[in-house]
């Protein structure tokens, strides 16, 4: 019998850099939701760290904020919550 290993991610998503981008741009949540295609509540339920974003969405995120995917993660032990 074989025991399944369940899968620890070594990263997560980091919504105090996600929030940190967004505002150095000078964006308000309007801009990035228009170009993700999602709600501005979206956005900022995301900044807030209330939901992490779906791969796809995270994808659009890191592409409309003109950033790397190493900008908006951080090791899970780095990780804080707003």
């Amino acid at each position: 019998m074989s025991v399944a290993r369940t899968h620890q991610p070594r990263f997560r998503f980091d919504p105090a850099r996600l929030r940190a981008t967004r505002k150095a741009q000078g964006l308000s949540h309007e801009a990035p939701a228009v170009r993700v295609r999602c709600s501005v509540l979206a956005i900022a339920s995301r900044e807030l760290g209330n939901h992490e974003p779906r791969a796809d969405k995270f994808a659009g995120i890191v592409d409309a904020r003109g950033v790397r995917l190493d900008d908006l993660i951080v090791p899970v032990d780095e990780a804080v919550t707003p």
